[in-house]
């Protein structure tokens, strides 16, 4: 690397997570954008194909919806992938010149990206296994629709081709997580005859197999968050009460891992599940790790009520310190505080689902989820129709 600064943050970095947890991850993979509009074209990427690879996953589709709001929040610089190994994507929220508050953030961000890879490695969740796994189909099936895309470039001179195939795997994958089943299958002999039936012959019994997958999956949005926040905010407290830098308060740069709702909350969660063994930071997450799924850890941080008690306290005090994070003269703070209203909204509904609903896997939420609904089948030309409604506001293509 052209620059040593870089590498020997990354080395105390790894330093400090040695000396905290008592051992570092091994298995991941770092990629730092230096200029971040190179990160941006990540998500472009991902538009194109779906997943940290280049490949179609539901994930990273979500993730894209959430890009609307980068347009008002542009404060993206680190992007984890927590498969096997772990994609780490990082971009500097700054000109990369020598100052003490940058070579801090940098610290700080490549610790909150090893705690992510190293929950991937020791976590008894299969969230890691599984989407190791699925990013693998998701490889697969994007060579298939990029070899058939061309074909009809070839063969038709169509330009058509990748928006088409896209749509189509969208939807076989939508219906086929939530269990639908009934898809026109061509025989084997009409392999031959088109690109198109191939396709569908290869796609469809791939996402079914992907769909089983994914409802296995288990739910651990917080608790993947609660480890990496608990790590890299009790490392960044020891640093800067040991002097190392000229300011004792986290620089605004960092706010991409201080800010959100979710950081906020997922570690007060975790401090309050592990209250009387506060001051024994490895065996907390030794214990972390044991846990499986969200619902695991709200039910150890005193269940439902007690951390949607925690939420509402954490976001009536954040109106005060996120202005800390992202206030300046132009009033940008008050065209942005409804965008995180809305992920505090979001957060409480999802308590109260997994609390209501003792959901632990991606499967036991699709099925209790109204997200998706079946209203059984019409007759159109002699043919049956397929009729359902989707919630936009929990699904999208």
């Amino acid at each position: 690397m052209d620059n040593p600064r870089v590498v020997e943050i990354y080395k105390q970095a790894r330093k400090d997570f040695q000396e905290f947890v008592g051992e570092t991850p091994e298995d991941y993979k770092v990629l730092l954008f230096i200029d971040p509009d190179l990160h941006a074209s990540l998500y472009q990427v991902i538009e194109l194909g779906g997943s940290p690879f280049a490949v179609l996953s539901q994930e990273m589709i979500d993730n894209l919806r959430k890009s609307r709001n980068r347009n008002f929040l542009p404060d993206e610089c680190i992007s984890v992938f927590p498969s096997k190994p772990t994609m780490i994507y990082l971009s500097l929220p700054f000109e990369f010149k020598e100052s003490p508050d940058r070579d801090f953030t940098l610290r700080m961000m490549f610790i909150h990206a090893f705690a992510h890879a190293y929950f991937a490695e020791k976590s008894a969740s299969n969230d890691s296994e599984i989407l190791s796994e699925i990013y693998r189909i998701d490889m697969i099936i994007k060579e298939l629709i990029v070899n058939n895309v061309y074909g009809l470039k070839e063969t038709k001179n169509a330009t058509w081709g990748l928006p088409y195939f896209q749509d189509m795997v969208a939807v076989i994958r939508l219906l086929s997580s939530f269990g639908v089943q009934e898809f026109y299958v061509p025989p084997e002999s009409s392999r031959k005859v088109s690109l198109f039936q191939n396709f569908l012959l290869e796609v469809i019994s791939i996402l079914n197999k992907r769909a089983e997958l994914v409802k296995k999956k288990h739910l651990t949005g917080f608790l993947r968050e609660a480890f990496a926040n608990y790590i890299h905010m009790k490392i960044g407290e020891k640093i800067l009460e040991k002097g190392e830098y000229p300011f004792s308060t986290v620089p605004r740069f960092l706010k991409p891992i201080y800010g959100p709702p979710i950081n906020k909350l997922s570690y007060r969660m975790l401090e309050e599940a592990f209250e009387e063994i506060k001051d024994q930071p490895q065996e907390i997450i030794k214990q972390t790790l044991q846990l499986t799924n969200d619902l695991d850890l709200i039910n150890k941080a005193g269940g439902g009520a007690q951390v949607r008690r925690l939420l509402k306290e954490l976001r009536e005090a954040s109106q005060a310190t996120n202005v800390y994070w992202h206030a300046d003269t132009s009033g940008y703070w008050r065209k942005t505080w409804n965008i995180y209203e809305h992920e505090w909204d979001q957060l409480d509904d999802y308590i109260k689902f997994l609390n209501k609903n003792q959901c632990r896997s991606v499967g036991q939420w699709l099925e209790n989820s109204k997200a998706f609904q079946f209203y059984g089948y019409v007759k159109v030309n002699s043919k049956p129709v397929y009729v359902f409604e989707i919630d936009d506001e929990s699904i999208s293509l």
